[in-house]
C-alpha cells in the first residue's frame, strides 16, 4: 500500500475558471490563470470531488447568460439549473423529439489544455451512461463534442439530489433502504459492463417525484480492466473514497460498495462514518484507511440489527470482506425492504387464533381417545400421562411448524403475518418462543390433565387457572389497545399484519420522519420477500 504521504506532494485544484493549478496541503495560492484566491481549506470540504469540480462560494452566477434562448444544434436553452466545475447544465427542450432534456455545457477556457481535459472527461461520461441502459441511471441522448460548445444531452430529473434531500431532514428507514436497492441495481448494471462509477456520493444521486432514484455524473467512470493495469491514483471525492482508492490503488466494483456504504451510513445517523469535521484532506484519507467506523454505542432501537451488519460489511477496509457482487449485497438489503401494511382487525387475528387453538384441541382429543381406558387405575393413569405427553409434543411440534414456516392454518385462511417491530420477518426462534406463548389455553389443559393423571388434581387445576388467567389478560390488551397489540406481542416486539395481494399492491411506503416507525396507526412497515440539478462540486485528482 503506498503511504499517503507520499501522494499528497501536490494536489491539482480545478479553479472555477477551469485552470489546474497544483497546492501542497494546507497551503494557500492563486490562480494563474484568473488571479482567484484559493484557500488554505480548499480541501477540508470533504464533499468536493477530486477532478472537476468547485467551490460553491466561488461560483458567482452571472447576470446575463448569453445561452439562454439560444440553440445547440436541436436544444433549445430555457434556463439554468445549476453550476459546477465542468460547465452549467441547462433545462433545455429537444425540438427534434419535443421533450425536456438537462443540458450539461462545457466552460469555455483560456487555458486550452484544461478545457481538453474537460471534453474528454463529458465524452467518457457520456459513453460510460450511455453503454449502460438501465432505469436507475440517468439516460444520455446526445453529446456533441466537436461544437464551439461541447455539451451533453440527458435525461431531465424532476426531483432534488439526495444531497439535497438529507439537508431537508432525516429519512425513514424505509426509504433508506428503497434508495440502497435502487441505487446498487444501477451499480450492479454498471459492473455488468465491467464499469467503475468512481463517484458515488449523495450529489450523484438523483430522487425522482415518481420515486425512481437516478445514478448520474459517470465523468470518473472508467473499465475495470484498465483501472487494474492503470490506477489513476486518488480520483473522487474524499468523504467517499474507499481504502484502497486513498491510496491510489487498483480499484474495482467493490470500492463503489464502500462509498455506498459511506452514503447509507450517513442517512442512516445523519454523519459520516468518521468523525473527520473540518479535517484536512490528508486527516480525511487516513480515516478511510485506518480508523474504525464510528458506529453508535448504544444500537437505535428503530432500526434492526441486521442493517448494521450490512453497514460494517460495506465500510471493511479489505475489499475481500465486502460483498462479493450486488447480487449477495441486494439479495441481503430485500430482506431487510419494509413496506406499509395494514394491521390485522381484533376479529381477523382471534378468528386465525381460533382456528389454530381449535385444530390442536381436536388433535388433543384425539390422542386421548386413543389412550382411553385401562383395566385398574395404574394403567388409566399410565395411558393418561401419555396422552398428556403426546399432546404436549403436538403443541411444540406446531409451534416449531410455525416457526419454520411463517404461517398457521390460521394465519394463512386469514391471510395475516407476524413481523417485528421493523416491520421485518420475525426470527425463527422468536417466533418459535411467541407460538407457544399463543397456545397458553391448551397448555393449562395439558397441565390439568397430567396432575390430574398422578392424581394431584388441586395442583392441576392451579396450573390451568394461572394459565388462563394470563391468556385472559393477554386477550384484553388486545381487545382494549388502539394498535390491537396483545400482551404477548409487547413481549416479543410483534405486530400481526395483513398479508394480502392486494394490500401489497395497493400498499405504499410512507416517508416517515422517525425511522421504521408508521404514519398512521393502522399500518405497518412490513418486510417484502422480494447532479446535475445546481449543486456545486469541488473535484480533487491525486496521482502517484
Amino acid at each position: 500500500m503506498v503511504p499517503l504521504s507520499d501522494l499528497m506532494t501536490v494536489v491539482p485544484y480545478r479553479c472555477v475558471c477551469g485552470n489546474t493549478v497544483g497546492l501542497i496541503n494546507n497551503e494557500a495560492r492563486s490562480c494563474l490563470l484568473c488571479d482567484r484566491p484559493i484557500p488554505a481549506t480548499a480541501f477540508q470540504n470533504g464533499d468536493a470531488t477530486i477532478i472537476g469540480g468547485s467551490e460553491p462560494a466561488e461560483i458567482e452566477p452571472e447576470e446575463f447568460d448569453p445561452l439562454i434562448r439560444q440553440r445547440l444544434r436541436h436544444f433549445r436553452v430555457l434556463s439554468p439549473l445549476g453550476q459546477g466545475g465542468m460547465g452549467s447544465v441547462y433545462h433545455a427542450v429537444d425540438e427534434s423529439l419535443e421533450r425536456d432534456v438537462a443540458l450539461k455545457v462545457i466552460r469555455s477556457s483560456k487555458n486550452n489544455v484544461s478545457e481538453s481535459r474537460l471534453v474528454q472527461r463529458l465524452l467518457q461520461e457520456a459513453r460510460a451512461q450511455a453503454r449502460v441502459a438501465h432505469p436507475n441511471i440517468v439516460q444520455v441522448y446526445y453529446v456533441d463534442a466537436q461544437a464551439e460548445i461541447p455539451f451533453l444531452a440527458m435525461e431531465l430529473i424532476s426531483g432534488p439530489t439526495l444531497e439535497e434531500r438529507l439537508k431537508a431532514g432525516p429519512i425513514g428507514f424505509s426509504e433508506i433502504v428503497d434508495i440502497a436497492i435502487q441505487t446498487s441495481r444501477a451499480l450492479r448494471a454498471a459492473a455488468q459492463y465491467q464499469i467503475v462509477h468512481g463517484d458515488i456520493k449523495p450529489a450523484n444521486l438523483l430522487l425522482g417525484r415518481d420515486g425512481i432514484v437516478k445514478l448520474s455524473d459517470f465523468g470518473l467512470a472508467r473499465p475495470v480492466d484498465l483501472l487494474l493495469t492503470d490506477p489513476v491514483g486518488i480520483s473522487g471525492t474524499p468523504n467517499y473514497l474507499s481504502p484502497e482508492a486513498c491510496c491510489g490503488e487498483a480499484t474495482d466494483h467493490r470500492s463503489d460498495m464502500y462509498a455506498l456504504g459511506v452514503v447509507l451510513f450517513q442517512m442512516t445517523f445523519d454523519r459520516l462514518p468518521y468523525a473527520i469535521g473540518g479535517a484536512s484532506l490528508m486527516t480525511r484519507l487516513e480515516a478511510h484507511v485506518d480508523w474504525p467506523v464510528e458506529f453508535p454505542a448504544v444500537w437505535p432501537s428503530h432500526l434492526p440489527k441486521e442493517w448494521k451488519l450490512v453497514l460494517a460489511r460495506l465500510l471493511a477496509k479489505d475489499p475481500e470482506v465486502r460483498y462479493r457482487d450486488y447480487d449477495e449485497l441486494l439479495a441481503e438489503l430485500e430482506t431487510l425492504k419494509p413496506i406499509e401494511l395494514p394491521y390485522a382487525g381484533r376479529a381477523v387475528r382471534s378468528l386465525a387464533w381460533l382456528i389454530d387453538l381449535g385444530l390442536l384441541f381436536l388433535v388433543m382429543q384425539g390422542l386421548r381417545s386413543a389412550f382411553r381406558g385401562g383395566d385398574d387405575v395404574l394403567q388409566h393413569a399410565i395411558l393418561a400421562t401419555l396422552s398428556s405427553q403426546l399432546s404436549a409434543v403436538a403443541l411444540i411440534a406446531a409451534a416449531f411448524l410455525h416457526a419454520l414456516t411463517g404461517q398457521t392454518p390460521g394465519t394463512k385462511l386469514m391471510q395475516i403475518r407476524i413481523v417485528d417491530d421493523h416491520g421485518l420477518r420475525l426470527g425463527k426462534s422468536s417466533l418459535f418462543v411467541r407460538a407457544l406463548a399463543q397456545q397458553m389455553p391448551l397448555w393449562g389443559l395439558v397441565g390439568l390433565r397430567s396432575f390430574a393423571a398422578l392424581g394431584l388434581i388441586p395442583l392441576g387445576w392451579t396450573v390451568a387457572l394461572v394459565l388462563g388467567a394470563f391468556s385472559l389478560i393477554d386477550a384484553a390488551f388486545a381487545v382494549f389497545r388502539p394498535d390491537r397489540r396483545s400482551f404477548h406481542d409487547l413481549i416479543f416486539h410483534t405486530h400481526v399484519v395483513l398479508d394480502t395481494t392486494t394490500a401489497r399492491r395497493t400498499s405504499t411506503v410512507k416517508k416517515s420522519g422517525r425511522p421504521g416507525r408508521p404514519q398512521h396507526a393502522n399500518t405497518r412497515p412490513v418486510a417484502e420477500d422480494v447532479s446535475e440539478n445546481g449543486s456545486t462540486e469541488q473535484t480533487l485528482s491525486l496521482t502517484t
